[in-house]
């Protein structure tokens, strides 16, 4: 029994610190450097869509003898609120289990038992951008969006479906009514979830003890979440430095915001 006493004591400290610090923003196999060059690729990213889709959509449905549809000018004189959260999260735990003869030179019976210990740290971090789309399409005609960083650059956001979508609905007669302009606002949510995840059991016999002859000894996991929300509706007061929708947007975007915020939350929760 004292070899056992000593085993599981080894065991216990050898974890004592596993998973106690914040995580990092970037990716495992990633210098730290990293991080903000992703965060900064993600954004424009974002940015770029928004420019392009507001682009392709007035192109689309601009005025001409071909098209009869409602003009969807009225973007020009819109914006789009973005709300960007980066989460880490990683989890360890170790399982440290041991089986022992129930008697002396017991060779059918045995006695099995184990201890758990596990540490959870998440750190988050959010960003909060309003583009006025007339500034937007006044940098110039895009082509293509940079799709050269992390995977949430090089996939598709479907931001420029989502708005596209959207127009269609309002150039389409009799959508909208007639003395209504356009919808008040209308928002978009997309959420990119990473994880990584591992474990490893070693065995060790000694004379009357087995330990770890089943459960992991030690596994981990780690989770990067990227939530976005955009709110898009009319662009309101002057151009200054923090630009504004107008209050029935920003209401919408704050609710949006909230409620991508607490099912991040429940994800979390329910990975535990």
């Amino acid at each position: 029994m004292p070899r056992l006493r000593l085993l599981v004591l080894c065991l216990v400290a050898s974890c004592g610190g596993c998973g106690l610090h914040l995580p990092e923003m970037q990716e495992p196999y990633q210098a730290s450097k990293e991080e903000k060059l992703d965060e900064n690729a993600i954004v424009n990213r974002i940015k770029c869509e928004l420019h392009k889709s507001v682009q392709d959509v007035l192109f689309k449905y601009r005025r001409s003898d071909q098209y009869l549809g409602k003009s969807v000018e009225w973007l020009t004189g819109w914006g789009a609120a973005v709300t960007l959260k980066i989460t880490a999260d990683e989890k360890s735990a170790i399982n440290p289990g041991f089986s022992i003869p129930a008697f002396p030179h017991a060779e059918r019976l045995s006695v099995a038992g184990g201890i758990q210990a596990s540490a959870d740290a998440t750190r988050a971090e959010t960003i909060g951008m309003t583009y006025r789309f007339d500034d937007l399409l006044a940098e110039g005609w895009i082509e293509e969006c940079d799709r050269s960083g992390p995977i949430i650059v090089t996939s598709d956001l479907k931001i420029g479906q989502f708005i596209e979508n959207k127009a269609f609905l309002a150039a389409v007669p009799g959508t909208v009514p007639v003395r209504q302009k356009v919808f008040d606002a209308f928002s978009y949510q997309a959420t990119f979830v990473i994880t990584y995840g591992g474990g490893i059991t070693p065995t060790y016999k000694f004379v009357d003890v087995t330990a770890n002859p089943d459960a992991p000894f030690l596994n981990g996991s780690r989770t990067r979440t990227h939530d976005i929300t955009i709110t898009i509706g009319e662009a309101t007061g002057k151009r200054t430095y923090a630009n504004k929708l107008s209050p029935r947007a920003e209401a919408q975007n704050y609710v949006e915001t909230l409620s991508q915020a607490i099912a991040s939350a429940n994800r979390s929760r329910l990975s535990r």
